[in-house]
């Protein structure tokens, strides 16, 4: 099976709730294609969810280096910051990610989050002005 039908394959038992299924066919369109951005920055993703911090940081920063203009991965890392206390590193990645995509609200969001107290409004106003665009896709309103 190609890398990219493994991949929506993995994606969808993600969203049905099957992470351990979804894990496996991350691992397997890995497996067909090592290049695969999407699948190593999704396997990443995962297994920060699954608490496996090293793997998810392996994964996700080799999804940047496969594709560094893509903002998921900037924001994934700084998530993945973020859980490891360094938050001057996470701020610094996510600003990447905004940099790249800046009318994707999941960076702003990010971003929000590591916010300071004297920054929370102001990045409220900005995500309530992004997710009013009529542009934006529905899924994400």
């Amino acid at each position: 099976m190609a890398a990219s039908t493994t991949h929506a394959e993995a994606q969808a038992r993600y969203r049905a709730g099957d992470l351990i299924a979804a894990k496996a066919l991350f691992e397997s369109a890995l497996a067909d294609d090592p290049q695969h951005w999407a699948s190593r920055h999704d396997l990443g993703f995962l297994l920060r969810q699954l608490g496996d911090r090293a793997g998810a940081d392996h994964h996700v920063r080799a999804s940047i280096a496969l594709s560094p203009d893509r903002a998921v991965g900037w924001t994934t890392a700084g998530l993945l910051n973020g859980d490891a206390g360094s938050f001057r590193q996470a701020r610094r990645s996510i600003d990447r990610a905004r940099l790249i995509a800046p009318a994707e609200p999941t960076s702003l969001i990010a971003r929000a989050d590591l916010a300071s107290d004297d920054e929370c409004a102001g990045f409220a106003g900005e995500l309530a002005a992004t997710l009013r665009r009529p542009d934006l896709p529905v899924r994400l309103r």
